[in-house]
């Protein structure tokens, strides 16, 4: 695919606000795809105005932005680095501005589009109660289009709440040195993020909302003053001997679903319940909080451990011995064998060469075409001593098909006939039996110098 197509452009994301029911009018903030290339970013703002005119006359409404501005083109990570900016922003409710923006390209129009190009921070309003809401575009190479909308989690109304003398708060981990962890960052997060909530909804969403592993503690608790208290200390549960089953368990939460407004002996079942949790047994947590209406957090992740994996100095050292070894002018040039007549560049290719294993073509390692363009690159600069800036005139007459365990190609550079200051190459398979040579590739070079 040479360019982006307006018509899949827009047919995706007119199926994404058909199918989602979700008005465009309620977008308040597109993270466009653009690259900055003149066409494909115009290609990009013409399919979504066409698509959100179909919804609404509105104009000016909707901010449009890039984090490509910021950070640059990163590629296979550039859709999720977007979601992530989206993210950010929903929870922060604000809307960041587009940096070095100073003009605007000239082959798109936002006079009456409903989009606008936001150049300072500013709060995210929104009408009423309605959700705050963003689409982020990414599109990629050969017609791999993507267009996804984000809605802020608004926190529901309660219709009621079921308060409870004592809560079991419990928390797990895989190991110790996690499962301490977890408890500090939940210490430092009921202190600040999470001062103003409920006790009840973080117990809810630590037992209903988490993943148990081996690692346990509990705490039974009345309040989150009483629950900082025991998450500074260790808190141990003893075992008493007796015999505690999956029945008992269920048993239990049945009970105490049935509160009687004796707290001592809710604390008691409670307690015994936590320790049933430490050992580990299957029990139906999710009915101990049923009916209570208690709502779940966005409570601190879990710790990974943050192991580092970076190739050792001893790796890196028998690599460099390596290509030592093998005494390689470049990747793809690997000897010179040029003579009186012709200068000339040699290498061999085999099973092993990583741009040809990767490159797969119905089951046929074949030579990317970009490949040929930095062999003669590098075989222009070897020669002249000059950087090259411009291969032009390229014609591909055949392709380089890896059919054996290894293969011969060369370079073989010379004046062009008709044209001064310019250089010519034609790269082809090596003959050494006087059979007919395979061209592979053929163009000129321009040098620094020679452009100037």
């Amino acid at each position: 695919m040479l360019s982006p197509s307006v018509q899949s452009q827009f047919e995706l994301e007119n199926e994404v606000y058909d199918k989602s029911k979700i008005n465009p009018e309620s977008i308040g903030y597109i993270e466009a795809s653009c690259t900055g290339t003149k066409m494909g970013d115009a290609i990009e703002l013409k399919a979504l105005n066409r698509v959100f005119k179909q919804y609404t006359n509105k104009e000016g409404y909707c901010a449009i932005g890039s984090i490509k501005a910021n950070i640059g083109h990163t590629t296979m990570a550039s859709g999720v680095i977007s979601i992530i900016k989206v993210l950010l922003m929903l929870k922060h409710k604000q809307l960041i501005p587009q940096i070095n923006f100073n003009e605007l390209n000239t082959q798109i129009d936002l006079s009456s589009s409903p989009f606008y190009i936001n150049t300072k921070i500013r709060e995210w309003e929104t009408n009423g109660n309605q959700p705050r809401r963003a689409a982020v575009s990414s599109f990629g190479i050969s017609g791999t289009n993507c267009h996804m909308v984000f809605e802020e989690n608004l926190t529901p109304s309660r219709k009621s709440t079921r308060m409870l003398p004592f809560y079991l708060v419990v928390l797990s981990a895989k190991t110790k040195t996690a499962l301490e962890r977890k408890k500090e960052d939940l210490k430092a997060w009921l202190r600040n993020d999470g001062k103003d909530e409920k006790l009840c909804d973080v117990a809810f969403t630590l037992l209903n909302g988490r993943s148990f592993f081996e690692e346990r503690e509990t705490y039974v608790v009345s309040n989150i003053n009483e629950l900082l208290n025991k998450l500074e200390k260790n808190n141990k549960i003893i075992n008493d001997n007796d015999v505690k089953t999956t029945e008992l368990g269920n048993q239990l939460i049945e009970e105490l679903s049935n509160y009687n407004k004796q707290n001592d002996v809710y604390k008691r079942k409670l307690e015994k319940l936590a320790e049933y949790f430490v050992l580990g047994y299957e029990v139906n947590w999710d009915k101990l909080y049923e009916d209570c209406g208690y709502c779940k957090l966005s409570l601190p992740t879990y710790p990974f451990d943050e192991s580092v994996y970076w190739v050792s100095c001893e790796a890196e050292e028998k690599n460099e011995v390596r290509v030592s070894v093998n005494n390689y002018l470049h990747p793809m040039i690997h000897r010179n064998t040029s003579t009186i007549y012709e200068q000339r560049f040699y290498s061999m290719f085999t099973r092993e060469t990583s741009f040809l294993r990767d490159h797969m073509i119905n089951g046929k390692m074949v030579l990317p075409a970009v490949s040929y363009l930095e062999m003669a690159r590098a075989a222009g600069s070897f020669s002249l001593e000059k950087e090259v800036t411009t291969i032009k005139d390229l014609i591909w007459s055949s392709p380089f098909i890896l059919d054996k365990e290894k293969k011969e190609i060369e370079v073989s550079i010379s004046p062009s006939d008709d044209i001064d200051d310019i250089l010519e190459f034609e790269i082809s398979s090596v003959n050494n039996d006087e059979s007919s040579t395979d061209i592979y590739c053929q163009g000129r070079i321009v040098t620094e110098s020679e452009k100037h």
